[in-house]
């Protein structure tokens, strides 16, 4: 048996296979980075728990959110709903908007009952009564505790428009 052809054929064969090897994990890295798919993991895994602080108080995203929404309405004591909720338009939150009337949100709960839905749509909002906001007409409103990292951005640059001091820690 000739071992040198041997060797040479299986030497080949290693480079070819090294050559598909580095083909596929340049097709790989091209479709999808690594780097981009371990911080999608990563994200998706962890909860981002940012605290700012208003006014001396240290508050979540939410409580930050329920916060600005009471010192606006304070210093605004006779907005009605429509310009408050023009003022803190839905987009700024997303697909719950900022602010909801109490009544409406009580309305689609009880729609929500009778369909026998497991989710109440109220636990997307502060309802304790130290978090209803009530308007000088006397219409109760409620702000929605849906905040994230991407949606709370836009919302902080809203309430330093404002003039309030608002520090991330």
């Amino acid at each position: 048996m000739n071992y040198d052809r041997v060797i040479v054929e299986l030497l080949d064969r290693i480079s070819l296979l090294e050559e598909k090897i580095e083909q596929l994990e340049k097709n790989i890295n091209e479709q999808t980075p690594l780097n981009t798919t371990v911080s999608k993991i990563t994200e998706t895994k962890t909860r981002d728990k940012t605290k700012y602080i208003i006014d001396g108080r240290i508050c979540l995203k939410n409580r930050l959110v329920l916060e600005v929404v009471k010192k606006y309405v304070y210093e605004h004591s006779e907005i009605a709903f429509d310009k408050l909720r023009d003022v803190f338009y839905d987009k700024l939150q997303g697909s719950f908007g900022v602010v909801r009337l109490k009544a409406d949100i009580e309305q689609q709960e009880r729609k929500q009952k009778e369909e026998q839905k497991k989710v109440t749509i109220s636990a997307r909002y502060f309802f304790k009564d130290d978090d209803i906001i009530k308007l000088a007409d006397g219409t109760e409103v409620v702000v929605s505790n849906q905040w994230g990292k991407d949606n709370i951005k836009a919302f902080v640059i809203l309430a330093k428009s404002f003039g309030y001091e608002i520090q991330e820690i």
